[in-house]
């Protein structure tokens, strides 16, 4: 593994580690107060160990640990305790899934939380507390059935639920985001546009309604729109090779493919071990016909990505085109075993992800 990809892996999993602690406060206090759980839960990711949801994650976290330690003699308090960090591993993050957090991975663990705290109420004083204490947890239970199954309706589809989520998280560019793409996929072009355009206005910096927007302008053919607006991304953030990657690709479907050059070729020499910067630049040098340059960049493409589909078809296609056969052959084949529908020709590709 080179330098620069193994140092970026360690602060993912550097910041992934401190992540981990910090959902802890959502998934606790929806847990002891079930009335209002979260529909979905956002994704924010501390960048220091002395983030205040990172703390208190930990101490959370810490004495729920202790506790069991503490009364792992008392069988029902262990075993509701176990069972609570056992059915919420899934839902921690602790190792990456692209499934979205929501309220609906609290329904196996907030049995085994509410069994713990049952217990160790009526532990001490038996005959009087455990009244009490089945009461309380009755009532805690049928307020979470009640509220889960009023929010059950709002999973019967796509649109339902990311409407919900950006009425009530409108603070939160994702929800924007999935509500636009969601407008989108049903043909409400229209309103998805709106719902972009503003959520990006309110202050919404997320990279994927930048995307999202970027391209509904392009595809709308607004190119200066789309060209204005990673601009004004890339005014923010100075010096980054994403924003540079994602204005080179942005000038290129504008057809002001001198910039784009310029701009596709700033990002690599900034990022030279990024795959995908590198496969843009090549598409953008085989649209000009610079099939030499553009093989030279998707040959360190592939060797720094091997499982990257779309370099390997254009570099067989490249070498089609240049009558290498047996290469364009190898590298076609390689293509269709990874991605059995992969595209055909030239498709450029923004960053998602945010790269300092």
């Amino acid at each position: 593994m080179n330098p620069v990809v193994a140092d970026k892996l360690s602060k993912t999993i550097s910041i992934r580690k401190y992540f981990v602690f910090s959902l802890f406060n959502d998934t606790l206090t929806s847990i002891v107060w079930p009335y209002q759980p979260k529909l979905l839960y956002q994704v924010k990711f501390p960048s220091t160990f002395l983030d205040f949801y990172v703390i208190s994650g930990l101490f959370l976290m810490a004495s729920l640990f202790f506790l069991a330690w503490r009364n792992r003699k008392d069988t029902p308090i262990l075993i509701g305790l176990v069972w609570f960090f056992i059915t919420l591993f899934p839902s921690m993050q602790i190792l990456p899934n692209p499934v979205q957090r929501a309220d609906r991975f609290l329904y196996l663990p907030m049995p085994g939380f509410a069994l713990a705290a049952a217990s160790l109420a009526v532990r001490d004083d038996a005959r009087r507390a455990a009244k009490g204490a089945r009461i309380l947890f009755a009532i805690l239970v049928a307020l979470f059935g009640v509220k889960s199954s009023i929010q059950s309706t709002y999973w019967k589809d796509g649109i339902t639920l990311h409407h919900y989520n950006y009425l009530v998280s409108p603070e939160h560019s994702n929800a924007w985001y999935h509500y636009g793409q969601e407008l989108a996929r049903i043909g409400r072009k229209t309103e998805a546009l709106q719902i972009l355009e503003e959520g990006f206005q309110k202050g919404g910096r997320h990279p994927l309604l930048l995307e999202a927007l970027s391209n509904f302008y392009i595809k709308a053919g607004m190119f200066e729109q789309a060209i204005g607006l990673v601009q004004k991304d890339m005014a923010e953030n100075p010096g980054s090779p994403t924003r540079m990657n994602n204005l080179g690709v942005t000038y290129g479907e504008a057809g002001k493919s001198e910039q784009a050059l310029i701009w596709l070729e700033k990002a690599v020499r900034l990022a030279p071990y990024e795959a995908d910067f590198r496969y843009n630049l090549a598409a953008e040098l085989t649209l000009r016909g610079d099939y030499r340059k553009a093989a030279a960049q998707l040959l360190a493409a592939v060797a720094l990505d091997p499982r990257n589909a779309q370099a390997h078809g254009l570099l067989g296609q490249i070498y089609q085109v240049r009558g290498e056969t047996a290469k364009a052959a190898h590298h076609k084949a390689i293509a269709q075993k990874l991605t059995p529908a992969w595209p055909q020709g030239v498709a450029r590709r923004q960053e998602k992800g945010l790269m300092p």
